[in-house]
Formats: structure tokens, C-alpha cells, sequence
């Protein structure tokens, strides 16, 4: 991970083609199927710092053409960030905030769908 939160899902990705989250959702698959808590506190803190450079640094909206489907990546990743926040019993404020950007990211992809 980089100093500012990026975190690159494959290799050779770039921070002008990087896709929104999915590592929220494999985490919390992971956790369901082991109920290993040690693990997503591990991950937790660079799951969240990813979560806010994404929602920060939107390429999808700034380097190309808009697509829903990295809309809905962004709000997966949102809700599930969220889920493990609550797993780990995070400050209710944190959780606020993650549902905040769950809220807002669902809303980004209502108002794509009515452009």
C-alpha cells in the first residue's frame, strides 16, 4: 500500500486504471468461512484507507468514461468495509462514516442511472 492509501488489486495496475474495492468483500467472505477475527483486524486499517483513496481519487470518473459497474464496486466495497467494522466493534463515528460512504457511493449510482 502506498502512503496515501492506494492498493493496487493486480499486478501492473495503475492509480489512472485501478478499479473500485473488492478486497472488503474477499476479506469478509474469508472471515465468514474461518471466522478468524485476527485476520481482519489485520486488514481492517489498509481496507479503510484504501476504501477513503478510492472514494477520494474516483479514476473511473476523472480518467474515462463513467461506468455504473464501478459505481457499484465502490459501494460494495463501502458495505463491506462497514460489515467488518462492526465485526471488530470500531467507535460507532467510524461506522457512521462508513455508512455515510455506503449512502453516498448507492447514490452516485442512482444519479448515474438518471443522467
Amino acid at each position: 500500500m502506498e502512503p496515501d492509501g492506494f492498493l493496487a488489486e493486480l499486478p501492473g495496475d495503475r492509480r489512472i486504471t485501478s478499479l473500485a474495492l473488492t478486497e472488503p468483500f474477499v476479506a469478509w467472505a474469508c472471515h465468514r468461512r474461518t471466522g478468524d477475527r485476527a485476520f481482519l483486524e489485520r486488514l481492517y486499517p489498509k481496507l479503510r484507507t484504501n476504501l477513503y483513496y478510492k472514494l477520494r481519487n474516483p479514476s473511473w470518473k476523472v480518467h474515462g468514461v463513467h461506468m455504473v459497474r464501478n459505481y457499484a464496486y465502490a459501494h460494495i466495497g463501502a458495505i463491506y468495509t462497514l460489515k467488518i467494522a462492526r465485526v471488530l466493534d470500531r467507535p460507532a463515528a467510524e461506522c457512521d462514516e462508513l455508512r455515510e460512504a455506503a449512502e453516498d457511493s448507492r447514490a452516485a449510482i442512482h444519479a448515474f442511472w438518471d443522467e
